[in-house]
């Protein structure tokens, strides 16, 4: 014990002392590791907090071979760092290294906060940014073809459910396959396919006269916009 209690004084008054006991230790753990006679110094044996002890360690280092293990070791109440070289030049050199270490890790917070703060702002921005859909004219044609096609679909059919051709079943499913919105509680068989049928023609020539009207304005409207660019 009195032994232990002076190494580790030693270690405390000298970093130099502190730092060499340490590097030896770890060197012997890896040795004692690496050794090809494993059967013989086999290392989950080794009493790993005593050989600390035995090398005047002032507090366990890490090692990555005693990941996960648990070692019957106390440190002191010490803050290492704090601990100096006994020659005064070694000393200077190491505080220097310190200041310039300690420098650079709070310019790399600094810097990091700052990038943190700028992708925040950012994404703040974009959230608060309106989503704006242009619609042009020609998309809007479009899309009133294929309305205008649908209910061209769905007149055919009604027709030849007039006709005797076909059920208002039939109708129904030959739209759902087409992707329309043929329902059959909407025309029942039940009311009768001819009834169901001049009901959907009726409504469909409402529809179909609608998107007469829609496409005659979007086509005035593509033809002033053309005017405009001309006369500019």
């Amino acid at each position: 014990a009195a032994m232990l209690e002076r190494l580790r004084a030693l270690a405390l008054a000298d970093r130099d002392v502190l730092e060499k006991g340490t590097r030896a230790f770890i060197s012997f753990l890896r040795g004692y590791k690496e050794h090809k006679c494993r059967f013989i110094f086999r290392f989950q044996a080794l009493d790993v907090g005593a050989i600390a002890r035995a090398f005047g360690l002032v507090k366990f280092p890490k090692v990555t071979e005693l990941r996960g293990q648990a070692v019957d070791f106390e440190p002191l109440d010490v803050d290492t760092s704090t601990v100096a070289f006994a020659d005064p030049a070694r000393e200077k050199q190491r505080q220097r290294r310190l200041r310039e270490t300690s420098a650079k890790r709070a310019a790399e917070r600094e810097q990091r906060a700052e990038d943190r703060e700028k992708r925040e702002k950012k994404a703040r921005k974009e959230e608060a940014k309106p989503t704006k859909r242009k619609r042009t004219h020609k998309g809007i044609r479009a899309r009133l073809m294929e309305d205008w096609d649908d209910l061209a679909l769905e007149e055919r059919l009604a027709r030849r459910v007039r006709q005797g051709k076909m059920t208002q079943a039939e109708m129904n499913a030959e739209l759902r396959g087409h992707g329309g919105d043929g329902d059959e509680s909407d025309f029942s068989d039940d009311a009768g396919s001819d009834a169901g049928a001049s009901v959907a023609s009726d409504a469909h020539a409402a529809e179909m006269a609608e998107l007469d009207a829609a496409l005659e304005a979007a086509n005035a409207a593509d033809a002033a916009g053309r005017g405009s660019g001309e006369d500019g």
